[in-house]
Formats: C-alpha cells, structure tokens, sequence
C-alpha cells in the first residue's frame, strides 16, 4: 500500500458543480436555511454536551498565554472561538465559507445522497471533532511548554478521525522506485542559520488535494513548479501566483486506483518526463481519476531527470535545499489532524504523507502541505529540526528540469 490512501466512504467528484446546483440540489431552498435547519435538529448525547460546556468553562479559566501555546481560533479571515461562540454559530459559519460548500458539492455530484442528509453527516462529525478538539487542548495545557502544540479548527474538521486516517497509506514507504533516477553527494555549501525559497519567489500558493489520496502527485508537481520559478521566474519576470501546472494531468496518467492507494513521488516525475505536464487552466483538478491520459506537447516543463536519496542527514538535505531548491519529503502525518501551528507533539515513524520542504529557520523545517490555508500555519507545517521529527529525513528528492 502507498501513500496517501483515501476512503472508499468518499464519493469521487467533478469541480464544475457550483454552488448554485448544490441549491439546485436543495429543492430550490437557501442554503443557509437549510443549513440552520440541519443545525437546529442536530441532537447531541445530553452528557456529552454537558461535559462539553465544562470542559468550556474550563478553557475559559485558562491564563491566555497558555492558552496561546494550545489554541489558535483563526479560521481563514474568520474568528471560530469555542470558547467564546456558541457552537450552533461555530457550525455555520464553517460550512458557509467556499471552500466548504465547494467541498459539499464535490460529495453529491453523483447523486447518491441528499444535501439534506449529506449536511447531516458532515455537521454531525464537526461538532464531535470540536467537542474532541476541547479535550485535546487540555490535554495540551497539562504537557510541558516544549511539548505543546497549537490546535484548532481546521479546513479537514469536518472529516471523522477514520476518515482522517484513511487519507494516510498505511505502510512504510520502502518500496519506492529508484528506476530513472540518480543519487548523488550533497553539494559543498555553507549552510546559514535560516533560508526559505518563499523569500525568492520560488514557491507557489498552497493547493488542496481535497480527498483524493494524491500527495505524491501534489508535492512532485509542486517541487517541479519551483523549479521552474528558480531557472525562469525571474528571467520572465514570472511570479508564483502565474504558474498553476495541473495535477490532474498527472494523476491521470498514473496506475488506477491512486485516489485510494496512493502512488510514489517519483512516478509523478517520470509521468511530467515522459508526457510533459499541462496548466491548472487547461487541465482543472478534479480529485479522482478520469480516465483521459494525454501527452502534452505543449507543455511549459520538460523534464531532465531527478535524483533521490533515503535515511539522509540534516545537513544533506539543507544542501540540496540550497543548490537546488524545495524538495519532496515523507512524514508520518497522523497526528496533524488539527494543527495550527508548529508540531512538537509526538510523531511516529511510519511514512504516511508526501510533502514538500521548502526552506527552514533556526528551530523548524518549513514545509508546504496540501491540505489548503486553513490548516497548519496558512497552510505550511513547521517541525522541529535536529531530531528527525515525524521520519522526515528518510527521503528526499529533487527534480531537475531544461
């Protein structure tokens, strides 16, 4: 099994569902109506709730530089206290932003569920996963301060912890292909305190995969992007917001079934070297496979070749990082359901997610997710350097382009 794995409970999706259809879908109601409809019939377990409000009252007596070391309440240019808001309101406003009504109509376009009962399900798993989200941040205020994490809600809180999960391969990733690729020294730099290629205009805007389990095709795609910013951006005068290359174009190409079992960072390589790699605009992501594999002979990126390494030091990969630019790495990722901030919990071995690594600073990897802004830190995850935190030093990789 590789990485990524999404759940067979997911319903795979086209993008060109609008908003309007999902009102469509609605009998012609209003969205938000239906909405506080779903909300008011929402019938909590009485003890669960009652240990919820303490749990409240509980936070609420916290000193709030604690609480800042467990808590963050942002959500996008919104503000989801749970302790402050009532969590009716807390609900709404989650499920009334775009992304999460384009989220919603993903999961009904084939039409197998009703809006009504799909606004059930998800309103359902929020609100437990808030009333767990309370108890994770106690749990936080009882460690020591080094030990502490920054949680909240976050753009996959509407997803059960299997759901979650299931998102995640569940195997290591020792079977990587290492066919077509070369592996080679770090070269001999003077590695600084700090560097991160977001600050050269190397790096483009966070993507969501949505619930597709395409992580490698994600940070393959996304390490080739920056590769292109560094040899032509500023040549072309060319900023990270312009380039959108498409993904979808990739995940087509790849074996069947990567929405469930994921696939390997370097066959998305050899896919953008083989057939070339379209535009965001030319080919829309559309989180599953359709089926439509084709060359692209007008491709911005012609691909070289990349090279690879496993169970590297720091120092190899900062090397990399500076020579060549953001790399693709592995992480165990199954503890980062609600992060808003640097990790510092505990984090296993088990190589579950492929990112991307895209600089560091005195303490922290600074790394490019795709799970959308709305979670981590605007979307990047910050992990502790010098300790191999969550297995990241197992693998590296860079691609090369001409």
């Amino acid at each position: 099994m590789s990485l990524c794995r999404s759940s067979l409970f997911f319903l795979y999706f086209c993008f060109d569902i609008t908003i309007h259809q999902v009102r469509t879908q609605l009998d012609d109601k209003n969205y938000l109506l239906a909405l506080r409809s779903v909300i008011k019939k929402l019938n909590f377990n009485q003890l669960s709730y009652d240990e919820f409000r303490n749990d409240i009252k509980q936070l609420a007596t916290v000193d709030p530089d604690d609480l800042n070391d467990c808590y963050d309440s942002s959500f996008g240019e919104r503000n989801l206290n749970i302790i402050h808001m009532d969590l009716n309101t807390i609900i709404e406003e989650y499920f009334n932003t775009p992304e999460q009504i384009q989220l919603l109509s993903m999961e009904l376009s084939d039409g197998n569920q009703h809006t009504d009962q799909l606004l059930e399900q998800r309103v359902e798993i929020l609100a437990t996963n808030i009333l767990q989200l309370t108890k994770e941040v106690l749990k936080c205020l009882e460690s020591p301060k080094e030990k502490r994490s920054r949680l909240g809600i976050t753009s996959i809180s509407h997803l059960s912890e299997e759901e979650f999960q299931s998102l995640l391969g569940d195997q290591l990733y020792d079977s990587m292909q290492n066919s077509s690729s070369e592996i080679i020294s770090g070269p001999n730099l003077q590695i600084p305190m700090k560097y991160s290629w977001t600050d050269h205009n190397a790096v483009t805007p966070i993507r969501n995969q949505f619930r597709c389990g395409s992580c490698a095709v994600f940070s393959a795609v996304a390490t080739v992007e920056s590769a292109y910013l560094i040899h032509y951006g500023r040549k072309r005068m060319i900023s990270p917001q312009s380039i959108d290359l498409s993904e979808q174009s990739v995940l087509d190409c790849l074996q069947n079934g990567v929405c469930k079992d994921g696939s390997y960072v370097d066959e998305s390589w050899n896919i953008i070297k083989r057939k070339g790699i379209s535009t965001e605009r030319e080919r829309p992501y559309q989180a599953r496979q359709t089926g439509h594999c084709n060359r692209n002979p007008q491709s911005l990126i012609y691909m070289k070749k990349w090279i690879q390494n496993y169970q590297n030091t720091e120092k190899y990969m900062q090397r990399l990082i500076l020579q060549y630019g953001p790399i693709s790495a592995l992480i165990d990722a199954r503890k980062l359901h609600h992060l808003k901030g640097p990790f510092h919990g505990y984090c296993g071995q088990k190589i579950t997610h492929a990112v991307v690594i895209v600089g560091w600073i005195q303490k922290y990897w600074i790394i490019k997710n795709s799970w959308g802004k709305n979670w981590g830190l605007n979307g990047f995850l910050y992990l502790p350097r010098g300790q191999n935190k969550c297995n990241i030093q197992y693998y590296a990789g860079v691609p090369f382009i001409r």
